[in-house]
């Protein structure tokens, strides 16, 4: 269905370059619309080393404090072995959980498996957009990321080092 319809907000997320918060069709956010409470106690955050996962852990983790979550657990996925994950700066505080995971196979599926799990009510990932010709085919993990999830995914554009 993807080739017969348009996308519109995927490109106008790639192409602005900023922070963007997908909300998927059909779910509801962390805000509530009758009194906007915030509902945030699950976030997911993809890990790898390209793109560079530190700022989407940065963004989470300011986003926590600034609604000033008191409980939040933080769960950081890498698909691949735990020997290529770089080291995650987390930040400790009361009420807020770690959990780190490493699991193997397709990135999209384990990204949203593991939201599934633990039942994200946000998933915080960093993107590049497309990186070559499959990516401009089927899109960005991201992007398939945000097409496939159960709750809303915020999406951080890194840049990439140069080689």
């Amino acid at each position: 269905m993807r080739w017969l319809n348009k996308p519109i907000a995927e490109p106008i997320a790639r192409e602005s370059g900023e922070v963007t918060l997908f909300l998927p069709h059909g779910f509801d956010g962390f805000v509530s619309l009758d009194d906007g409470g915030i509902s945030l106690s699950e976030i997911l955050i993809p890990v790898d080393n390209v793109p560079d996962s530190g700022r989407a852990i940065d963004t989470a983790v300011s986003l926590a404090a600034s609604l000033n979550l008191e409980e939040v657990r933080f769960t950081a996925v890498h698909v691949g072995s735990e020997s290529d994950m770089s080291d995650l700066h987390t930040v400790e505080r009361e009420g807020w959980h770690w959990d780190i995971q490493c699991t193997q196979g397709d990135p999209l599926e384990n990204i949203l498996q593991a939201s599934k799990a633990c039942r994200a009510d946000l998933i915080v990932m960093s993107t590049t957009g497309h990186d070559g010709f499959l990516d401009a085919l089927r899109g960005s993990t991201t992007e398939r990321v945000v097409r496939g999830a159960n709750c809303p995914v915020l999406a951080i554009p890194v840049n990439q080092p140069s080689q």
